[in-house]
């Protein structure tokens, strides 16, 4: 079982990666390249415990991150829209 997991979020589509190490120093090693190539993803390094409890709490995590940037851009094509209006 991997110790540390490097979690992946793509802010324009949600895309979701995850991928496992043995320590933390390799993960944020990873983490540093994959964030210096775009600024439009984020990544996160955490140890892993209880892999199916932790895959739920991320995959809760992203769900409410997702249904909050969808929010914020409904909320701005409004705005555009009766501005235009």
């Amino acid at each position: 079982m991997f110790k540390v997991m490097l979690v992946i979020v793509g802010i324009n589509g949600g895309i979701i990666q995850q991928v496992g190490y043995e320590n933390m120093h390799e993960c944020l090693s990873d983490r540093q390249v994959i964030i210096e190539q775009s600024k439009r993803i984020d990544a996160v390094c955490m140890t892993t415990g209880d892999y199916e409890y932790q895959a739920q709490q991320i995959d809760l995590f992203f769900e409410k991150f997702i249904e909050m940037v969808s929010k914020f851009k409904n909320h701005i094509e409004n705005e555009e829209f009766h501005r235009l209006n």
